[in-house]
C-alpha cells in the first residue's frame, strides 16, 4: 500500500478526531434529553439523577482508557514482527 502524504494524513486525523467530539457531544445530548425520562421511570429524585450522569461519564472515561491501552497493546503487538 504506497504511503499517503502528510497533508493528506493530517486532514483525514483531523477529520476523525472532529468525528469523534461530534459523536461524544450527541452522546451526552441524549443522556440530558433523556434524564427527566429516566428519572420519572425509576423514581429517581433530581439529585439522585446527577448520578446517573457521573456514572455514565465514569463508564465512558473508563471504556476510552479501556480502549486506548487496547489499542496501544495491539499495535504493539504488530509492530514487533519482522517482515
Amino acid at each position: 500500500m504506497p504511503a499517503m502524504a502528510p497533508a493528506r494524513r493530517a486532514g483525514i486525523t483531523l477529520f476523525l478526531l472532529a468525528f469523534a467530539q461530534f459523536i461524544v457531544t450527541v452522546d451526552y445530548n441524549i443522556v440530558y434529553v433523556a434524564l427527566p425520562d429516566i428519572g420519572q421511570s425509576l423514581g429517581f429524585t433530581a439529585q439522585s439523577l446527577q448520578w446517573v450522569v457521573s456514572a455514565h461519564a465514569v463508564s465512558f472515561g473508563g471504556l476510552l482508557l479501556f480502549s486506548g491501552r487496547a489499542s496501544t497493546a495491539s499495535e504493539r503487538a504488530g509492530s514487533s514482527s519482522s517482515d
